[in-house]
């Protein structure tokens, strides 16, 4: 089995992806609407990556991937409204 990657390689990686996609969005539709959603929704994802292995690691990474999650809707949902 392979070893498991670092926290910080793999919020890194889950980063590095969202901004690639956004930028390649970006570049296709030549629009930023959708920045908002990826880029904090970003969080989320990246929380739920790491959670780790302790159950109060896990609920705060569950804490704030709902946040995230929450978060992005309503800032896409704004953008989408203006």
């Amino acid at each position: 089995a392979a070893p498991a990657l670092s926290p910080l390689t793999t919020s890194t990686a889950v980063f590095a992806a969202a901004n690639t996609l956004g930028f390649a969005i970006s570049l296709a539709t030549n629009s930023h609407h959708h920045l908002d959603l990826l880029g904090t929704g970003a969080f989320a994802v990246s929380a739920l990556a790491t959670r780790g292995v302790e159950a109060r690691q896990q609920l705060s990474a569950v804490a704030v991937a709902i946040w995230g999650a929450k978060l992005a809707g309503f800032l896409f949902y704004r953008v989408c409204s203006t």
